[in-house]
């Protein structure tokens, strides 16, 4: 299984965790997504390749800003 963090900006409470966490659950081969609020940080872990695109792609989706790799 590997891992990724990454910088989400605009999130301010936990309404936007769980946004943050949904729209990166649902990326194919996404076993679990874990945002702190505090930080502004998201962690991904999965379990096949999942590119740095999709992720921007699912943050800003969900109405948040791609800060980029943690």
């Amino acid at each position: 299984m590997a891992e990724m963090t990454v910088k989400v900006l605009g999130m301010t409470c936990d309404h936007c965790k769980r946004a943050v966490e949904q729209a990166l659950q649902a990326l194919p081969g996404v076993s679990k997504a874990q945002a702190n609020v505090a930080a502004g940080l998201a962690t991904i872990e999965f379990t096949k390749q999942l590119s740095e695109e999709a992720v921007k792609v699912a943050i800003e989706d969900a109405g948040y800003d791609w800060g980029g790799k943690a």
